[in-house]
């Protein structure tokens, strides 16, 4: 069986599947290493793309991922069982760049900024089960202090990942200037 190619003449790729699944098994580690390379080269380009191609599709992944939730888990469970050689090696450097930055925040001003919430995402108001959410991220810096966290829903979290506030909350669907004047509050941040 052949997958399609709109640019060969007759509109077919020239390797049947199983072909192809073979290279790339075979040369998995070097396309890997391409792809990367091209979209560190490529990113200015490529990730506001994939962001507003997600926006744009939010409801068909999410519905995607309601629907083949157990598969995903698992997959991903087998994963890092598979390679515990890389989780371990990922865990060990979130650990070392946490253990260098500041550790201040203490279980009553963390239960401070829950109740400030009202137990709610400070994102998008969703009661739900909330994580520490650090406002600066880990990779850039941004402490376990009171400064840097606010409670987050895990898909809030999750989202936002290591992507700058500003840049990623007048993104979000549930966009609210109140909500974000009062983070920023919350934080410290002085406003003009």
């Amino acid at each position: 069986m052949f997958s399609e190619n709109k640019k060969s003449k007759d509109g077919l790729q020239s390797n049947c599947k199983d072909c192809q699944k073979q290279y790339y098994i075979e040369n998995r580690e070097k396309i890997l290493k391409r792809v990367k390379k091209y979209d560190q080269e490529n990113k200015e380009t490529i990730f506001p793309y994939q962001r507003k191609y997600y926006q744009d599709n939010i409801e068909k992944f999410r519905s995607y991922y309601m629907t083949n939730k157990e598969t995903i888990l698992e997959t991903g469970s087998n994963w890092r069982k598979e390679n515990p050689d890389r989780m371990s090696s990922h865990a060990r450097k979130y650990r070392q760049k946490i253990n260098s930055l500041p550790h201040t925040l203490t279980d009553e001003e963390w239960e401070n900024a829950l109740k400030e919430f009202d137990y709610k995402c400070a994102y998008c108001g969703e009661k739900s089960d909330l994580e520490k959410e650090h406002f600066i991220p880990v990779s850039q810096g941004g402490g376990y202090t009171k400064e840097n966290l606010v409670p987050s829903c895990t898909r809030c979290n999750r989202s936002k990942y290591n992507n700058d506030f500003f840049e990623w909350y007048i993104n979000q669907d549930f966009y609210s200037k109140e909500r974000e004047v009062y983070i920023l509050e919350y934080l410290g941040y002085e406003l003009n």
